[in-house]
């Protein structure tokens, strides 16, 4: 898919994360991300991205924090 797919689903994404989406958004974002492999590793890379800063704590949790755990996490790979 490109990168307009990708961005479309983006902040869906994030509010899947976060637990945001009433119901039947977060089950249009699951049925998606079980037939789309880039947002399957997106949603993937979110998920980490939220634990690690969450196993961080407060003190980190700015904007540049977040950029650099998305630069290293897209390292790892999915």
């Amino acid at each position: 898919m490109g990168a307009l797919h990708h961005r479309l689903w983006q902040g869906r994404l994030q509010g899947f994360v976060d637990g945001e989406l009433p119901p039947a958004r977060a089950a249009r974002v699951r049925a998606h991300v079980a037939d789309c492999p880039d947002c399957a590793a997106e949603l993937e890379l979110l998920h980490r991205m939220k634990g690690a800063i969450g196993r961080l704590g407060t003190r980190y949790a700015g904007e540049a924090a977040v950029e650099r755990l998305r630069r290293r996490a897209e390292h790892l790979g999915p």
